[in-house]
């Protein structure tokens, strides 16, 4: 009779917990995925110092943490001194902050022929919202094009520029 109870009760809290899932599905990647706002003054001093070493001038408008994966990332967007918006994106390596990426919008007529080429072979009838170059050091550029003209879903197209190639990625492009 006690097995029969125990057994019982085991299977009333798995229907209890399988109900509340249920009604509050988990969120796919919430585990994953973390975004956070900072302050400037919340900016560790070595990446301030960083930045204005090699940006002279860079001033910082904004910053968010994020961590991705079980990597901790940080994104500082602001202006360069001829009033250009640009963003770093920074991963932390090895208890080191390091650049990743340096992002900046573009249009049709300032992306590299190659790569706008190279997009409308693969898909003729995407129309471009957005343009974001994200450069990756080390002479690879990637350029992410936006749309929202089909179905108002926001649609993503990367295309890779290396030394003069331009190839349109099949998956995201990952650091």
């Amino acid at each position: 009779m006690t097995k029969l109870f125990t057994l019982a009760t085991i299977a009333i809290c798995f229907t209890i917990a399988f109900d509340a899932a249920a009604e509050n599905p988990p969120k796919i990647g919430a585990d994953l995925y973390e975004k956070k706002e900072i302050t400037v003054a919340e900016i560790p001093p070595a990446i301030i110092k960083m930045l204005a070493e090699r940006y002279p001038g860079f001033e910082i408008k904004e910053a968010e943490t994020e961590s991705k994966n079980g990597n901790n990332y940080m994104d500082i967007e602001g202006t360069l001194p001829d009033g250009k918006e640009i963003e770093f994106d920074l991963l932390l390596d090895k208890e080191e902050w390091r650049i990743v990426e340096i992002q900046r919008d573009l249009n049709l007529n300032t992306t590299p022929r190659a790569v706008v080429d190279a997009l409308f072979e693969t898909a003729p009838d995407f129309t471009v919202d957005r343009i974001i170059e994200s450069d990756q050091g080390g002479g690879v550029i990637i350029y992410e094009f936006y749309s929202t003209q089909i179905h108002q879903k926001t649609m993503k197209k990367e295309v890779k520029l290396e030394n003069g190639k331009a190839e349109v990625l099949e998956e995201e492009w990952s650091h």
